[in-house]
């Protein structure tokens, strides 16, 4: 029996420690399951967005989750979010992890939100780094800041951030992005890249850490922020999605890992009485991975004195969960044009 095509390009440089750890962990899991991922290549466009969290005290982790689709194939996703904002949030509110407790219109917008999400077209992925690890990128994998950059216009931490989310994302463009896309990466307006200066910056550095990632060529990449939504509030509701996955998964490793359930690969024993609503919702979601949208997500754990661990999680569901299948809703839109 033929081999199944595989989606994922392996990056097969071991010079770049981890991300190569990640991409090599990606290929064993689609040749496990060939199902794992799904192609992203039938249309013109992709956009990549980037959320991350973790930044208070009381997480032990980092998160930066990214989502990457194929913009063909979002009309219905489309039509649903602007339904669901006309019904729920007229007064064009953003949606957001930490708000979601506190906001009614927001808690009652969240699970039709996320069904229809899950008919979008390619990956979300997140990455869970231990608050102990210092720098990923001590070799420098990818030649790291070019030379015209000042590297020293950003705080250490700045730094750190802005480089795990450059090599992050060039790793999934590199695995999934084909010949002659175009690329839109779209990243947070956050304190990563507080004014324009800075975000010239960042994109150069960007495109510096692309090129060496690469071996397709995109017909153009294009940097942008929240900050260039067209009015219709598309991209900060595709920004929405990694903000979910982002602060959700920080919010459960850190109380399974102050637990000892994080201790083995995968998240294997139940949550705590201390996580929220908003995160047990989420996280049915996120491990429900029977959908359009697939869903991954790895920690990177910290291995004393100064050494590191690469885990693939694995959220089990005894069933999927029916308030997540989108399959009815877009059968009665394309029937009668109503969402």
């Amino acid at each position: 029996m033929a081999d199944l095509p595989r989606v994922w390009r392996p990056l097969n440089r071991p010079d770049f420690g981890v991300i190569d750890s990640i991409s090599e962990t990606i290929r064993q899991e689609e040749w496990k399951d060939p199902d794992l991922l799904i192609g992203i290549d039938r249309g013109r466009e992709v956009i990549l967005v980037s959320d991350y969290a973790g930044d208070s005290r009381e997480s032990s982790f980092q998160s930066y989750s990214f989502l990457l689709i194929d913009l063909l194939f979002i009309w219905y996703w489309d039509a649903v979010r602007m339904h669901l904002r006309k019904n729920f949030l007229p007064d064009r509110r953003r949606l957001s992890y930490k708000k979601l407790q506190s906001d009614k219109s927001r808690a009652r917008c969240l699970v039709p939100f996320l069904r229809a999400a899950n008919s979008l077209p390619g990956v979300l992925i997140t990455f869970l780094i231990h608050k102990r690890i210092g720098s990923l990128f001590e070799a420098d994998p990818g030649g790291g800041c070019p030379p015209d950059v000042n590297r020293h216009h950003w705080q250490p931490n700045q730094f750190e951030k802005l480089m795990r989310v450059a090599h992050l994302s060039s790793l999934l463009l590199s695995g999934l992005v084909r010949e002659g896309q175009r690329v839109l990466w779209v990243s947070d307006q956050d304190e990563m890249v507080p004014n324009d200066a800075l975000h010239v910056e960042a994109c150069r550095i960007f495109s510096h850490v692309l090129s060496q990632y690469l071996t397709c060529e995109p017909s153009r990449l294009q940097f942008a922020t929240t900050r260039s939504d067209d009015g219709s509030l598309r991209l900060e509701d595709l920004s929405a999605l990694p903000d979910f996955a982002a602060g959700c998964l920080a919010e459960i490793t850190t109380s399974m890992s102050d637990t000892g359930l994080l201790a083995a690969p995968g998240i294997l024993g139940p949550m705590g009485s201390g996580v929220s609503k908003k995160a047990h919702a989420i996280v049915g979601w996120l491990a429900d991975n029977t959908h359009t949208l697939r869903k991954l997500n790895f920690a990177i754990d910290y291995v004393p004195p100064d050494g590191l661990k690469l885990k693939k999680l694995n959220l089990f569901l005894e069933q999927p969960l029916p308030e997540y299948d989108f399959g009815p809703d877009l059968e009665q839109y394309l029937r009668t044009g109503r969402i």
